[in-house]
């Protein structure tokens, strides 16, 4: 969660001097529910890399995650949303940057996972076979 804060706070400092205070709340709220759908599918399955989660076979998780990306694209496009998020209209570049930042909850779960599967590998060879090594 910490990482998501960070992301958040960070892109809202950064995008207020470069592109206003309006914004910068739009990207900050963008960035929040983007790194939370990474972190829905990451958690999903804590074993496995989300590159091998059959995704669209947890049909709970597609309709979601399907579900919290409209709503996302919505709040931050939807001129009825707009008024009453108080958001705004996002450029393309602002929606790249969201994506982008967003993404490091998912890279850190990664390396969580491969870490915690190097662990695992090392548990299971027992004591003789990793002395041995």
């Amino acid at each position: 969660m910490g990482i998501m804060a960070v992301c958040t706070l960070g892109v809202i400092w950064w995008a207020t001097d470069e592109y206003g205070e309006a914004v910068a709340r739009t990207m900050g709220l963008t960035v929040f529910s983007l790194a939370d759908i990474w972190f829905a599918t990451e958690t999903s399955d804590p074993r496995h890399s989300i590159l091998s989660i059959d995704l669209v076979g947890n049909s709970v998780l597609f309709k979601g995650v399907g579900l919290a990306v409209l709503v996302t694209i919505a709040a931050a496009e939807l001129g009825i949303l707009n008024r009453f998020l108080d958001t705004t209209d996002l450029g393309i570049d602002q929606w790249v940057i969201c994506i982008v930042v967003s993404l490091a909850v998912s890279i850190a779960a990664e390396v969580t996972k491969l870490l915690r599967l190097g662990e695992a590998d090392d548990m299971e060879a027992g004591p003789a076979e990793s002395a041995a090594a």
